[in-house]
């Protein structure tokens, strides 16, 4: 079986027709992020093939001769010979474009889909998203979500779970410090140890320190206390005394336990926190060790793959309240992949993997484990293994056994990202609600229509499945 190769031209993510000044930008940019004293040693590797690409690039006779040898045309863009790939990521109404998938409300399941612009296709602002791969056309026609009337209030977002407000810890310090006025109506020595041991307790949550040197101080009081009691002389100490002692002492090292989460060995993502941040993780971070497994240029398709995909995401889906993000999960059974992506919003989430393949055609295998690129005759000539159908199942498994989140619904996508600008099709006629093969266009077409489908969970953010997903971050 023959394998791919990359051009020049794909490593450094331009068109074979881009001119000098683009190559330049792309060679720094790039550079920048592979740089082995930015990126450490591992990315040395990747930034000698950067700076091979450049400098036959970069050289007019070098690049006519690289040229002559892949068979490729450079003649620059805008000019009347540039090719139907040259002009595909510059946008506009006529030309081809790299992202928008099959037409508006696409089934769920089944199908092709190619990457033709129709309508109102826009693009990831710049700002959002600068590195090599094309910022694809969708067209947002179809997403009513996008649209806001001129003046209207966003809409509130419900937080679902919100869990103990901050004030319930102060209840519990009420509560032990009367515990501990009963132990002192008994014996005063008690009583005044017990409010000496509460007071440290509460000063190990609000001072600072980390959390062992917090525990260790409310331990070392509760052990000079309890010592203390017992060696009053003339004490009696009862099982009355006794009993207020340990409860009061036990409050007081509850709250700091509970303040910390370590209670249930569950932590929770603070309410005020799901209304502040909509993304959490660094898209593209857990792939910077797997260069040794998967290759260089693997690594790094699939690190921009993942920053344009969480740059469309925050763009394209910003009009429902409820959608949150969570990037760089861990994937069940394996200690160096991830699931790029989970997307909340309600009680719905969708794990995403994202890729930034060439173009071409690509479908997915009936057993769900390949995606087969095939060539313009129809005959498969490379293969890629494709593991989301397993790694979405073992989510939706573990989210069902959490409390309260067994009505969750689950989906899974794999995404395509064209590298060089020219449309992609996708034959998803195997694929499955768990494991969705679609462009850009279908991607965020299909999440906005599913967020969307009640409003009260568009308008939602579950506390409880969102700190599920952080705990499952690498």
């Amino acid at each position: 079986m023959t394998t791919f190769q990359v051009t020049l031209y794909e490593l450094l993510g331009v068109k074979p027709d881009a001119d000098a000044a683009e190559i330049k930008k792309a060679y720094l940019r790039l550079s920048r992020k592979t740089h082995p004293d930015a990126a450490g040693e591992a990315m040395a590797p990747v930034f000698m093939q950067i700076q091979n690409a450049y400098q036959v690039l970069s050289d007019a006779d070098k690049r006519a001769s690289y040229d002559h040898e892949i068979g490729v045309s450079s003649t620059p863009a805008g000019s009347d010979s540039s090719t139907a790939g040259g002009t595909g990521a510059q946008g506009g109404s006529g030309s081809p474009s790299s992202g928008p998938g099959a037409q508006a409300g696409a089934a769920p399941r089944g199908g092709r889909a190619s990457s033709a612009p129709s309508g109102w296709a826009v693009q990831v602002p710049e700002a959002m998203y600068d590195g090599p791969l094309p910022r694809e056309h969708v067209d947002i026609e179809g997403m009513p979500w996008l649209r806001k009337a001129e003046g209207a209030e966003p809409a509130e977002l419900i937080v679902a779970h919100p869990g103990v407000r901050v004030r319930a810890w102060w209840i519990l310090g009420a509560v032990a410090i009367a515990l501990g006025v009963v132990a002192t109506m008994i014996l005063p020595a008690a009583g005044i140890i017990a409010a000496g041991v509460l007071l440290s307790c509460l000063a190990s949550i609000a001072g600072r320190g980390s959390l062992r040197f917090r525990l260790g101080l409310a331990a070392a009081a509760i052990i000079i206390g309890t010592g203390a009691v017992i060696l009053t002389p003339g004490a009696e100490v009862g099982p009355s005394v006794v009993s207020s002692l340990l409860l009061a002492w036990a409050s007081a090292l509850g709250m700091l336990l509970a303040k910390h989460g370590i209670v249930c060995s569950r932590r929770f993502v603070p309410a005020g926190s799901l209304r502040e941040f909509v993304s959490w993780g660094d898209p593209g971070a857990g792939l910077n060790d797997a260069i040794e497994k998967f290759g260089y240029q693997q690594v790094m398709d699939g690190i921009e793959g993942e920053r344009l995909t969480a740059a469309q995401i925050q763009f394209y889906l910003q009009g429902i309240p409820g959608v949150r993000t969570v990037n760089g999960l861990r994937f069940p059974g394996s200690a160096s992949a991830d699931v790029d992506h989970a997307v909340v919003c309600g009680d719905k989430v969708a794990f995403i993997d994202s890729k930034a393949w060439a173009s071409g055609s690509y479908a997915m295998s009936a057993d769900l484990e390949n995606v087969a690129q095939r060539s313009a005759g129809g005959t498969a000539f490379a293969h890629r293994p494709v593991h989301m159908h397993t790694a979405v199942t073992s989510y939706a498994q573990m989210i069902k056994h959490e409390r309260g989140l067994r009505r969750v619904r689950v989906r899974g996508y794999i995404v395509v990202h064209p590298k060089d600008g020219r449309p992609v099709d996708l034959d998803a006629r195997h694929c499955t609600d768990k494991n969705r093969l679609v462009t850009a266009q279908q991607l965020m077409q299909e999440l906005g229509e599913w967020f969307t489908e009640d409003e009260t969970q568009a308008r939602t953010a579950d506390r409880r499945l969102v700190s599920f997903l952080l705990r499952s971050v690498r």
